[in-house]
C-alpha cells in the first residue's frame, strides 16, 4: 500500500527503519549484560540465604547476626538494582519506536502539505498512506519485544554455556591404566589437613579425646548432650602452653558450654592416650540460654533479657541498633 500510494514517499518512510533498529539491537545487548549481572545477583542472595539458614546455630554461637544481616542487605540491594535496570531498559524499546513514528509523521506532514497543494495527492492518499505506515511500526514493535526476550535468555544461558566448554582440569594420563570396577570402599586412614605453621592436628587430637570423654559420660547417662558439660583440662609442658593460647576458641571447638584448664591431676578424670593429658566431665554451672542453648552463670544478668546469657544479649543490642 505504501509504494502503491507514492514509491518515493514510501521509500523516504522506510529510511527511518534503521534508526530503529540500531538503537533497538544496542538495548539488547545491554538487556543481555544486564540479565547476567542480575542471575549473578541472584545466585549471590541465594548463597547467602543458604548458608545461614543451615549454619544458623553457628552464626548463633559466633554472635555474627549484624554481618549476615549486612551480607543480605547488600546482595538484596544489588539484585534489585539489576532488576530495575532491565524493567528499565525493557520499557524502552516501544518509546522509541514511537518516537520515531511521531517524528517520522511530522516530516510526512510537512511534505504533504506542498503535495496536496500542488494537487499531486489528495488528503484521503495520504490518510491511507499514513494508515498503512502505521500498521507497519506494529510488527517492528512486536519484533523488537521478541528480540530482548532472546537477548534476554542468551544472558541467562551465558555461564551454562561458559561451564559447558570449561576444559577438564584433571584429565587422564596418556597410557594410564584401566582401574576394575569399584566393589568394595574407600578408606582414609589417618588423612588430614592444616595450614603450615599451625597446630591444626594437636588440636583435632585433644578434640578426639575430649569427643571420647564426653560420649561416655553421656552413656553414663551423668549428661544429656555436650552442652550441657562443663569440660575440665589438666596437662603440661607444650600442649599446656597451646591450649592457653587458644583458651577462647575451647568451647566452640568441643562444642561445650565451659572449659575450664587446671594445674591438678583431677583425680577420677578420663586418661587420655596423648602423654600427659587427663579430661574431666562436669556439670555446666548457671542456667540454659535459650537462644544458643549454652549454660552460663550470667544468663538473665540484663533484665531486657532475662532468658539469654550475656553474648546472645550483646548480639541482640547489635541487632536493634542496626534494625533501627
Amino acid at each position: 500500500v505504501l509504494m502503491h500510494n507514492d514509491w518515493k514517499l514510501g521509500l523516504v518512510s522506510l529510511t527511518v527503519l534503521p534508526f530503529v533498529l540500531a538503537p533497538t539491537a544496542r538495548l539488547g545487548r545491554r538487556i543481555r549484560r544486564t540479565t547476567r549481572h542480575a542471575q549473578d545477583n541472584a545466585a549471590e542472595l541465594n548463597q547467602i540465604l543458604q548458608e545461614t539458614l543451615s549454619g544458623h546455630q553457628v552464626v548463633k554461637a559466633f554472635g555474627t547476626e549484624v554481618y549476615e544481616v549486612s551480607r543480605f542487605r547488600a546482595a538484596a540491594r544489588n539484585l534489585r538494582k539489576s532488576n530495575l535496570r532491565y524493567v528499565l531498559q525493557q520499557a524502552l524499546a516501544s518509546p522509541l519506536i514511537e518516537l520515531f513514528g511521531a517524528l517520522t509523521i511530522v516530516g510526512l506532514l510537512t511534505y504533504a502539505r506542498t503535495q496536496i497543494v500542488a494537487g499531486q495527492m489528495t488528503s484521503g492518499e495520504f490518510t491511507s498512506f499514513v494508515i498503512a505506515l502505521l500498521m507497519l511500526y506494529e510488527p517492528v514493535k512486536r519484533l523488537t519485544g521478541i528480540h530482548n526476550i532472546f537477548e534476554q535468555a542468551i544472558g541467562a544461558s551465558q555461564k551454562v554455556f561458559e561451564y559447558l566448554d570449561h576444559p577438564e582440569d584433571i584429565q587422564d594420563r596418556s597410557g594410564a591404566t584401566k582401574l576394575a570396577r569399584f566393589e568394595n570402599s574407600i578408606v582414609y586412614d589417618d588423612v588430614g589437613f592444616r595450614y603450615p605453621s599451625s597446630n591444626g592436628f594437636r588440636l583435632d587430637a585433644i578434640r578426639l579425646e575430649v569427643l571420647k570423654a564426653l560420649e561416655i559420660s553421656r552413656q553414663e547417662k551423668f549428661i544429656g548432650g555436650p552442652l550441657e558439660a562443663k569440660v575440665r583440662l589438666a596437662t603440661n609442658g607444650d600442649l599446656a602452653q597451646l591450649l592457653e593460647d587458644y583458651r577462647s576458641l575451647l568451647p566452640t571447638l568441643f562444642i561445650v558450654s565451659q572449659v575450664e584448664l587446671s594445674a591438678d591431676s583431677l583425680t577420677g578424670a578420663y586418661v587420655t592416650q596423648l602423654p600427659g593429658l587427663r579430661v574431666r566431665i562436669e556439670k555446666a554451672a548457671g542456667r540454659k540460654c535459650e537462644r544458643c542453648w549454652n549454660y552460663s552463670e550470667r544468663v538473665g544478668e540484663e533484665a531486657r533479657y532475662p532468658t539469654v546469657c550475656e553474648r546472645c544479649s550483646a548480639a541482640l543490642r547489635e541487632i536493634e541498633a542496626g534494625a533501627g
